[in-house]
């Protein structure tokens, strides 16, 4: 998987966890996923290794920051 696949799922975690806790996603925040992944395809023409270990950081921080939320969001749609 390549660094702007973590991005996509980065962006898309932090959007469900926004739409789970019943907020409106942020246009900056796809935006931001946008502009990351595309510097990071950038990069990985270049660099893979640290492309992908960048995208694995971007990916672990919205995992910490948004994973409950999205978790919550899952478990209320399930029951």
């Amino acid at each position: 998987m390549t660094g702007a696949w973590y991005v996509l799922t980065a962006g898309a975690l932090t959007i469900v966890g926004q739409i789970a806790n019943g907020k409106t996603p942020a246009p900056r925040i796809i935006i931001g996923a946008f502009a990351a992944g595309t510097g990071l395809v950038l990069l990985s023409s270049a660099q893979p290794t640290i492309a992908r270990q960048l995208g694995a950081l971007i990916l672990t921080t919205s995992l910490l920051t948004s994973g409950a939320d999205v978790a919550r969001g899952v478990i209320s749609a399930l029951n």
